[in-house]
């Protein structure tokens, strides 16, 4: 049997998707122990009411004013207590085998904290943009530091204790925040993960973001590790995947 999960759910102002995320969940092969519902304060209750739907290690947690997503996160980390944390986005869903197929990975492999899988891109319609085949594995300190290769924290399984030791997500970066996260983690752990679609992100028009926001936001990563960039030589590399991705914006 492989080792507990606890799923962090954070929502704010998404009553409509709120629903299938726990469903998503709840309905794993390889039940979590907890589910963490955070309310990163909503302008309605509508989490709590939710939650109250679902059996009582169906849980939520609300946040008395808006917070941020990486603060939301974090709230849903302190509150874990088991082994292995998944992120689950509210409106984003997973193959029922997920949870089960990445704690095995993440058992099998002492050296690794993060278990990663591939993923599916969908509209709201659930049309399909684009399958993945392709995912980081192994060592990463290095390519971690030129780029996010792990992608949203719904495809990922963490070793809480080293979630913990990093001390969470960063809530002074803008966005971005998974990547100083998976960044900082890598350091001391490699990636391990299943090569199969188990992560389903739906996409949104709102979801683009200004060329100026995501140059913004990725050099504000690159600035505070701009120190271990370039010890490692690879400061040239990295300000060329941030050129690249604000070139590929403005097309």
């Amino acid at each position: 049997m492989a080792s507990s999960v606890n799923v962090v759910i954070p929502t704010y102002e998404r009553p409509d998707f709120l629903r299938g995320a726990i469903e998503t969940a709840v309905n794993q092969t390889h039940a979590p122990s907890e589910v963490i519902v955070v309310d990163d304060g909503s302008s309605t209750r509508y989490a709590e009411r939710i939650v109250n739907e679902y059996p009582d290690f169906v849980e939520c947690i609300r946040h008395e004013r808006n917070k941020g997503l990486s603060a939301a996160r974090n709230t849903g980390i302190r509150e874990a207590t088991a082994t292995y944390v998944a992120f689950l986005d509210d409106d984003d869903r997973w193959h029922e085998t997920k949870l089960s197929k990445q704690a095995t990975a993440l058992d099998e492999d002492d050296s690794a904290a993060i278990a990663t899988c591939l993923l599916v891109a969908i509209r709201p319609d659930n049309e399909i943009v684009h399958c993945e085949t392709w995912m980081p594995e192994g060592d990463c300190a290095d390519a971690m530091l030129t780029g996010n290769r792990i992608g949203t924290p719904s495809r990922v399984l963490v070793r809480r204790r080293a979630a913990t030791d990093i001390g969470g997500f960063d809530e002074s970066l803008p966005t971005k925040q998974d990547w100083d996260f998976y960044l900082r983690l890598c350091q001391d752990w490699n990636v391990t993960g299943v090569a199969e679609h188990l992560c389903f992100r739906r996409v949104h028009e709102s979801m683009s973001s200004s060329v100026e926001a995501i140059e913004r936001d990725k050099q504000s990563v690159l600035q505070k590790h701009e120190g271990r960039i370039r010890q490692r030589g690879l400061w040239t590399e990295a300000n060329a995947e941030v050129s690249e991705r604000i070139g590929r914006a403005n097309l």
